[in-house]
């Protein structure tokens, strides 16, 4: 493994941790010398991509944060995207996502957050796993190559385990045009009925507010009597489009 490699690791192990870490445990989470993770802490720490505290531990520096912040500002679909979704937003209440596929992994690169009081709140940047979410289905479906590839890690009981069941579930999402995830991921965070996960992709986007919320004009023909589009009383926490 190199240098570079390493290194990435590190950062993104600080990342993922969130509070600091002590330089041992830091090591042995990297299955490295105590000495070589300090050599690769050292240059981070002096870009400001890593800080050190006054008790020595380690946590990931503000510089990472002035990286992301740089590149999701040069987004051109997540800026043409986020008026959309805080139109759907506020008209709906619902919480909407901008999932996008990057680097071989689906993404959350926009949001905008309803004002229901239970929602699911995946922050920006975070991974998808394709197998155990709507967007994920939903990119598989569009993606097909990618369902023998995806890692099949459980989640909740619900969660599909095997390839052929993923396979059936990605033809059914891309026969009806939705992906949709009862009792998901967000599961644990809503009420005890659970959390139903809905979303559709975006085809095209044209420059007129019309065709900016075409979209959101056809989410809403598809509601059903109880105010969600499969027409449940369950209700949908979290839509993204």
């Amino acid at each position: 493994m190199s240098t570079i490699d390493k290194a990435l690791d590190t950062l993104f192990l600080l990342s993922e941790r969130g509070g600091a870490m002590r330089l041992a445990d830091l090591a042995r989470a990297l299955g490295m010398p105590r000495s070589s993770a300090h050599r690769i802490l050292a240059p981070l720490v002096k870009r400001g991509l890593a800080e050190q505290d006054a008790d020595g531990r380690y946590r990931a520096g503000f510089a990472l944060m002035a990286l992301g912040l740089n590149v999701a500002s040069r987004e051109p679909l997540a800026l043409a995207a986020k008026p959309v979704l805080e139109l759907a937003a506020a008209d709906l209440g619902e919480t909407f996502f901008l999932v996008v596929a990057r680097a071989g992994a689906s993404v959350v690169l926009e949001k905008a957050e309803g004002s229901r009081f239970l929602r699911a709140a995946p922050r920006l940047g975070a991974i998808v796993p394709v197998h155990a979410t709507a967007a994920g289905k939903l990119y598989l479906a569009y993606a097909p190559e990618q369902v023998k590839l995806a890692e099949l890690d459980r989640f909740t009981p619900r969660t599909i385990r095997a390839q052929k069941t993923l396979a059936l579930e990605v033809e059914r999402v891309r026969a009806q045009g939705l992906g949709d995830e009862p009792g998901g991921m967000a599961a644990r965070a809503c009420s005890r009925r659970g959390t139903n996960l809905v979303w559709r992709p975006i085809a095209r986007r044209s420059r007129s507010r019309d065709g900016d919320c075409a979209l959101h004009r056809d989410w809403r023909t598809r509601r059903g009597p109880s105010g969600n589009p499969c027409g449940r009383r369950d209700r949908v926490e979290d839509r993204g489009t």
